[in-house]
């Protein structure tokens, strides 16, 4: 709730709703990717890891999309 005691929402972005999509922003990418690099947490944990942080688990695949070293082979797709 803002001060103003309204509920401002952001219309959502393209794609989203559809049957089977879910969208993770740019802040769940970059948690990935940090726990992933600089901890070196495996893949399996860190999607358990940002589960229990955000209440949403992604899957595996999402995460190892997310490592830099795949980015490169997979340019154009986005985590």
């Amino acid at each position: 709730m803002c001060r103003c005691g309204r509920r401002h929402v952001a219309a959502p972005p393209s794609g989203a709703g559809e049957a089977g999509t879910v969208a993770y922003g740019p802040n769940v990418q970059a948690w990935v990717i940090f726990l992933l690099v600089m901890h070196h947490v495996p893949v399996e944990r860190c999607a358990g890891i940002i589960g229990a942080l955000t209440g949403s688990r992604p899957s595996d695949g999402l995460c190892t999309r997310c490592r830099p070293a795949r980015r490169k082979r997979s340019a154009g797709r986005t985590c």
